[in-house]
């Protein structure tokens, strides 16, 4: 986590260390009165913050199958699910995959009206979900995958290895080393 900032919640001795990528997902989350519905949406919604939004995250995104993607979400989700900021509820699907839905809890609510470095967002959070966060993931991905070009999203290692491997692969086979 970048820009850590430690809290202590009102009424406990806990102390929480938010960072200003953590502070972003509280306040998506309570802006979105019945929560993010899945992990997929979840990435979009702050790939669409960063990119039409310009907000100040430390977030780098990687192209992926499903559009850009950043690891360090699925740590964040996790780090305030485990704090109890926020809640992390896996629904069964007809798919292989459950359905994660991601709510704030009264902590994070708490958390928020205490220490809120991104207040004069709170329209822009408000204008993100009203334009994108309830739309179908479908459509969601085809305007994400066509207003965004591959260049916008930071090279994947692993995706630069592969190449690297088959172009060295191709190579050995047609004898140019």
């Amino acid at each position: 986590m970048t820009n850590v900032k430690r809290v202590k919640e009102k009424g406990s001795n806990m102390h929480v260390f938010v960072d200003t990528n953590c502070m972003a997902i509280l306040n998506v989350l309570n802006e979105a009165k019945e929560g993010i519905f899945g992990a997929v949406r979840f990435q979009k919604l702050l790939f669409l913050l960063l990119e039409e939004f310009k907000l100040p995250l430390n977030y780098t995104f990687y192209k992926r199958d499903m559009g850009p993607h950043t690891k360090e979400l699925k740590a964040d989700l996790k780090y305030l699910a485990e704090v109890g900021l926020i809640e992390e509820e896996a629904r069964p699907t007809d798919e292989l995959n459950d359905l994660f839905v991601y709510r704030i809890t009264e902590s994070g609510k708490n958390l928020l009206r205490e220490t809120n470095i991104y207040k004069e967002y709170i329209d822009r959070f408000r204008l993100l979900l009203d334009s994108y966060g309830y739309e179908r993931l479908d459509k969601l991905l085809d305007y994400v995958h066509s207003n965004y070009p591959e260049d916008v999203y930071a090279p994947d290692f692993q995706d630069i290895l592969k190449v690297m491997r088959t172009d060295s692969k191709l190579a050995e086979i047609f004898g140019r080393e």
